[in-house]
């Protein structure tokens, strides 16, 4: 039987934040409807949880330096939670950051949004390119990892609406353009 989910609840039902339902679609992940502005997007959850349960079992075959290896799962998976628990690490200080610079709560949510997102995705491109999975990686952030937006948005005196905040993020990453870097021409 088809129990049909929205990607929230998606995301709460498997543990995992939004960048990781994020990451699973472009990965192959079945989804019925995809989403677009006002329109939640659509997951059959048994299809999703069996796609999941398949693609972290294979173990991979790793190749480094000149050298092909297979990888066990065990230590495929010890490898990709040390890159997970440092996305986490990392995306948790940029929130805290920017909320001691006075940023309101809507700028902290897309910041942390967009850095937890680049990261996590130049880490699964890198260890995809190395034939690991990154997806032990998406299922290391958990939705506890992430700050309490609620709360947060209190702690400014604002109120926190998820649809409007993720509308605001959608915009500041339409806006983002690589900066020039030291030494370029």
């Amino acid at each position: 039987m088809t129990e049909v989910v929205s990607r929230n609840d998606l995301a709460n039902q498997l543990g995992v934040s939004l960048p990781t339902v994020d990451s699973w679609v472009r990965r192959g992940c079945p989804i019925l409807k995809p989403g677009r502005r006002g329109v939640a997007a659509q997951f059959d959850l048994r299809a999703v949880r069996g796609w999941v349960e398949r693609y972290i079992s294979t173990g991979r075959v790793v190749r480094h330096e000149g050298q092909t290896f297979q990888l066990p799962s065990n230590e495929q998976a010890l490898l990709v939670k040390a890159f997970g628990h440092l996305i986490k690490e990392h995306y948790s200080r940029i929130a805290e950051a920017a909320f001691a610079m006075g940023l309101t709560s809507k700028q902290i949510f897309a910041l942390e949004y967009v850095s937890a997102t680049h990261i996590g995705e130049c880490m699964a491109d890198y260890l995809a390119e190395n034939g690991i999975s990154d997806f032990v990686m998406d299922r290391y952030n958990k939705p506890n990892t992430e700050p309490d937006w609620d709360r947060v948005a209190a702690m400014r005196g604002e109120a926190y609406d998820h649809d409007d905040f993720e509308r605001y993020f959608n915009e500041v990453q339409e806006r983002i353009v690589r900066l020039p870097r030291t030494g370029e021409a």
